[in-house]
């Protein structure tokens, strides 16, 4: 039961049925007060407090009592764990692909860790991420990078505070922004560069270009073209899958977002599709499916 207990003295009742407080063994040393509870996980938890403090001790465990009841208790120890520790947990227990999970692996490592790990998870405030974006921000990041650093590591304080290490995401607060991106304009090759581009590569290759400007396939899907998504009846390419690269090996995934989808087929395109099955005629491949052991 949650109580306060006053380590230095003790209540004593004397011949004449009054109390009168009578100092203990260990008086004068160390915290006064300590408050003790039952955390919600029914393990007992601690805080002492010193001299003088009482009213501190009790609204102290006031606000522990009020906060397990709303269910909003953030046991004071696991705050204490550090960024990395927590970040490492949490990225073994996730269930992205693995390309994912070695990309965010990558960027703690680099431009995270390196500022931040160490410290423990609970003190790391608004003022530590504005400090943290100015040095990334210092490295000559791009704002694109700089914005999916962002993104995943706020991603893990969310984590945090609903695992019940923190209580709050620092990175939400109204003072932390997510740097810009400046507006950028796509302008397409003009067809004598894509046309010489095309003829600078080697014959057999040539095909994953007119592929990415015919079709607009991206480059893992252009690894994974095969014969048999060349609709019969219509003009039409079925992407159902891409090639990726993890780990130095590759498996077959489904495309990104994971949605199979169609895409006109030029008459151009196809026809060099029938050649390139001459010139180079298409074998079997067999590789995993979306991961190493798929």
């Amino acid at each position: 039961m949650a109580h306060i207990a006053d380590r230095w003295y003790k209540t004593v009742v004397g011949p004449d049925g009054k109390s009168r407080q009578e100092p203990k063994p260990e008086c004068g040393q160390g915290m006064r007060y300590r408050v003790r509870y039952l955390a919600p996980d029914g393990k007992e938890k601690s805080q002492s407090f010193p001299d003088k403090k009482k009213r501190d001790a009790q609204a102290f465990l006031a606000n522990v009592q009020a906060d397990i009841l709303k269910g909003t208790y953030v046991d004071p120890d696991a705050g204490r764990t550090t960024f990395k520790q927590y970040a490492d947990e949490w990225l073994a227990a996730a269930t992205t692909d693995v390309l994912t999970r070695d990309r965010i692996e990558y960027e703690l490592r680099l431009h995270v860790h390196p500022v931040i790990g160490h410290k423990p998870i609970a003190s790391i405030q608004p003022t530590t991420v504005r400090d943290w974006a100015r040095k990334i921000q210092e490295k000559g990041l791009s704002v694109g990078y700089r914005r999916v650093l962002f993104t995943d590591v706020s991603m893990i304080f969310n984590a945090a505070v609903d695992d019940k290490k923190i209580v709050s995401n620092p990175f939400a607060v109204k003072s932390i922004r997510r740097p810009k991106p400046a507006p950028t304009k796509v302008v397409p090759w003009p067809v004598a560069r894509l046309t010489a581009f095309r003829e600078n590569m080697r014959p057999r290759y040539r095909i994953a270009v007119d592929l990415g400007a015919g079709c607009g396939l991206r480059q893992g899907e252009i690894f994974a073209v095969s014969p048999g998504d060349i609709d019969p009846t219509r003009p039409i390419l079925h992407i159902t899958r891409q090639i990726k690269l993890v780990r130095r090996s590759l498996i077959f995934a489904p495309p990104k977002g994971g949605k199979s989808r169609e895409v006109p087929l030029p008459d151009s395109v196809a026809g060099r599709l029938k050649q390139q099955a001459r010139d180079c005629p298409p074998v079997a491949v067999t590789l995993p499916w979306e991961t190493l052991t798929g």
